[in-house]
């Protein structure tokens, strides 16, 4: 609808021609908003924003409004809008129902003339040559009424900061406002001040350690910085002198003191200082060492002992035998051991610094030798006589200490620590003098012997006898006396007599001792003789086993005996085996043989009689068990006879029954066949004595038989075979 009126729809149904109508009417409502922007204005320096005042409304009293500048659009829904741009500003008014709008325009106007200004420093910068600039400006135009501020943030303002051409002194941003006086127009420009007041990097090094072995230090300032507008300069701090040469980055310095490195940057007139220490350590080690032992006769080697020297992981101790003596090491370098005396000398040396110090010590020796003496070679009247030896003219006094030993012999000393001992026997004796101070000895001999003209004891060679009664016989020097004894209860018919019969001898050893005597010497020597009395040996039974699979065996038959001698025994046997036989005798060992396939019990006897004493006998029985073998071999058995008279070969011989006594088969039987079958010849018990004839005795023909040996039937030990009659 494009105006306002009655509108009438009209509805058809072609298909039956009805039609419907209906009526709608459209009223205009045009009416427009009101909208006034206000009155206009003027943006100065001082007041750059004005405010626009608009007023609005509406028929429907619902509207939106808008402020533009330029067809832009600045705000919305608002009557007032803050301006800070000269031009028209454009207020419109929308009627929200119909949509009607309705706009005014205001204009703002400008005032606004802001000097230009403009630095005139290129580049300034501050450096430790220049440590202070003066800025400058200009101002356009260079006409007119101005007020000039310098400001800056991070900056240093030194003067003139209401002028054009202030001085500062540190680097930073400088800002400059300039005020027209009349219109308040502010017109601004900035400086950045750039520092070049870096100093130069400085490294005066390592402190350093002069030493006993290092004499002089090397400064070096390596790290310093380098290049052709670098300078370098040595100087000595607290009155050391100044290295040399005092110019360079490295230089040398043979004292100690604290050196101070100038590094200057000669393009900025920046220096840079570190100073380096140079301290002296030739402290020398401490040596110190104990006073040394004597070298004597019982200490043949000391320890020297410089343990409290100084000591630590830096420091090395050497010994040295300043006459070229042998130190011996000990596990510790501040101790040795030594054997000779001498000067000894300790070096101490401090590896860290090459500082050393020795010291020396004196070993003395001390060998000093006492003198033993003794009187000489001295006679015993006899063995038990006490005498009394001399050490006179030995050393003597305070100091020296005396001891007698017995060297050889088992003679007894009493007051052994003195000069004038007592000894009852011969033998070699010694002296000992010791010096107590050093442990050196001397040593005298003396040796004493017994009276060579003294004739010792002699009671006779040892006996055997085999009766209870014997005589004794002993030597009776001139001047002695002699006396028999015994403690085996015998019975000495006149002790008193060097010849003399002795009765109740008991069986076994008796000891007789025959004791001489003289004056002043009572029983100076004795000597005893064995009688012993010969005992019948005692025989014990014993048993001997032979295995089935063995056919020999070994019995040791005085094993259980009680021999009774000393002059050895006999042993005989007294009765044979009836099984086996004595294959040999060795001493009291006997060894047993049987043959094969015979078993049973067997026994022999045997009697041991004494060497000395052959009528001192006993006798002792063997049992033999002999055990059957059913897996023994047969023995061969001729298989052919020649029955003729001669001598050889006549009969049919069986080697077993030959060996046994005939009560071990006491039940053996033969039987003979001949080539048929039957039964030709039997025997029971069989002798070893078929001559090739029948049960009749009659001659059989030559001719080939069959027989069979029954030894044992329960036990099967049978021999059978074949046997030929050659005539």
């Amino acid at each position: 609808m494009l105006e306002a009126g009655r509108f009438v729809l009209q509805v058809t149904d072609t298909a039956s021609r009805c039609i419907s109508t209906d009526t709608i009417n459209v009223v205009a409502d045009l009416a427009l908003p009101s909208a006034n922007a206000g009155l206009g204005d003027t943006i100065t320096c001082r007041e750059p924003q004005v405010t626009l005042q608009g007023t609005a409304n509406s028929p429907s009293g619902l509207f939106t409004t808008s402020w533009s500048l330029n067809g832009q659009v600045l705000a919305s829904n608002a009557l007032q809008f803050q301006a800070s741009a000269a031009g028209s500003y454009v207020f419109s008014v929308r009627d929200s129902l119909n949509g009607c709008v309705l706009a005014d325009s205001v204009i703002i106007s400008s005032t606004v003339d802001t000097p230009a200004v403009n630095s005139l420093s290129l580049n300034p910068t501050i450096t430790c040559k220049a440590p202070q600039l003066t800025l400058g400006a200009s101002v356009t135009p260079s006409e007119g009424s101005y007020a000039y501020a310098w400001s800056s943030a991070d900056g240093s303002i030194l003067s003139g900061g209401n002028t054009l051409t202030p001085e500062v002194g540190a680097a930073g941003r400088y800002e400059l406002s300039v005020t027209n006086q009349l219109t308040g127009c502010i017109g601004k420009t900035s400086v950045t001040v750039a520092a070049d007041t870096l100093k130069p990097a400085v490294n005066a090094g390592m402190d350093q350690t002069l030493t006993c072995s290092v004499k002089t230090a090397t400064l070096n300032g390596a790290g310093s910085a380098t290049g052709a507008s670098i300078s370098y300069l040595w100087s000595g701090a607290g009155g050391a002198a100044a290295p040399q040469p005092a110019n360079t980055i490295q230089t040398t310095v043979s004292g100690a003191g604290s050196f101070v490195l100038e590094v200057r940057d000669t393009a900025t007139g920046c220096v840079a200082v570190d100073s380096v220490r140079v301290t002296l350590d030739t402290l020398a080690p401490m040596v110190a060492i104990l006073p040394a032992a004597a070298i004597t006769c019982t200490t043949s080697e000391i320890v020297l002992d410089g343990t409290s020297s100084s000591q630590g992981t830096q420091f090395v101790a050497e010994w040295t035998g300043l006459a070229g003596q042998v130190v011996s090491p000990t596990g510790n370098p501040y101790q040795t051991r030594v054997r000779a005396a001498g000067d000894y000398q300790l070096k101490v040396r401090n590896t860290a610094t090459g500082c050393e110090t020795s010291a020396t010590v004196n070993v003395p020796e001390d060998k000093e030798t006492p003198v033993a003496t003794a009187q000489p070679n001295v006679t015993l009247p006899c063995a038990g006589a006490v005498i009394t030896l001399d050490g006179q003219g030995s050393s003597s006094g305070l100091g020296f200490s005396y001891l007698w030993r017995t060297t050889s012999g088992s003679g007894t000393i009493t007051d052994e620590r003195t000069l004038a001992p007592k000894v009852n026997a011969a033998g070699t004796y010694s002296l000992q003098v010791t010096n107590s101070r050093n442990g050196c000895v001397d040593t005298a001999t003396v040796v004493v012997v017994v009276d060579p003209a003294l004739v010792n004891a002699s009671a006779g060679a040892d006996q055997t006898t085999c009766a209870d009664d014997a005589q004794l016989t002993g030597n009776l020097p001139a001047g002695t006396t002699g006396v028999w004894s015994t403690k085996s209860g015998a019975s000495i018919e006149t002790p008193s007599e060097f010849i003399t019969e002795v009765l109740g001898l008991k069986e076994g050893r008796n000891v007789f001792v025959w004791t001489l005597s003289k004056e002043q010497c009572p029983n100076y020597s004795a000597d005893s003789v064995a009688i012993t009395r010969e005992l019948a040996p005692v025989a014990n039974n014993d048993q001997l086993t032979i295995e089935a699979t063995e056919r020999r065996g070994t019995i040791n038959l005085i094993q259980n005996d009680n021999l009774n001698t000393t002059a050895g025994f006999d042993l005989i046997i007294s009765r044979n085996p009836t099984l086996g036989r004595i294959d040999s005798i060795n001493g009291g060992t006997v060894i047993y043989a049987v043959a094969p396939r015979i078993y049973g019990m067997d026994e022999f006897s045997y009697q041991l009689c004494s060497k000395a004493c052959p009528d001192l006998c006993d006798t002792a029985v063997v049992k033999v068990e002999v055990k059957f073998d059913p897996n023994a071999p047969q023995d061969p058995v001729a298989n052919a006879i020649t029955p003729n008279g001669d001598g050889a070969n006549d009969e049919l011989r069986f080697e077993i029954l030959e060996d046994v006594d005939p009560e071990v088969f006491p039940d053996n039987e033969i039987i003979i066949f001949n080539r048929w079958g039957d039964i030709v010849y039997q025997a029971r018990p069989y002798n070893n004595d078929w001559k090739g004839v029948n049960s009749a005795g009659q001659e059989l023909p030559h001719a080939t038989y069959y027989y069979i040996l029954r030894l044992d039937i329960p036990k099967g030990i049978i021999i059978q075979g074949d046997v030929t009659i050659l005539k």
